[in-house]
């Protein structure tokens, strides 16, 4: 799969002047700068990011995260992991062939 994802002729994706979300004119809470600190594949097709930050607000389970992907698509993760870890968020993807593509760019 990453051959053939790596061969697509939009690979790299173009990356877009804003971020596009297809959840309608919805402003964020706040943006943060995340950095991706751990990738792991609990199970096929499905990836687990680590994503660290300073001072991140606490979340409760069933919290989601807009992740703002390279190419400017905007694709909510359900927060996983562990809720009083305050350095870092953890969110899993499982990567769905026939979708609009955000799950192949967190892939």
């Amino acid at each position: 799969m990453r051959r053939r994802i790596q061969a697509a002729p939009l690979w790299p994706l173009p990356a877009l002047d804003e971020p596009v979300s297809g959840r309608g004119d919805r402003s964020p809470t706040a943006r943060r700068r995340l950095t991706v600190t751990e990738r792991t594949e609990p199970a096929e097709g499905v990836v687990r990011l680590v994503l660290t930050g300073s001072d991140l607000p606490a979340w409760q389970p069933g919290a989601h995260l807009d992740l703002v992907l390279p190419s400017g698509l905007v694709r909510p993760y359900s927060l996983c992991g562990d809720p009083a870890d305050s350095g870092s968020y953890t969110v899993a993807a499982r990567l769905v062939a026939d979708g609009r593509g955000g799950s192949r760019e967190v892939h």
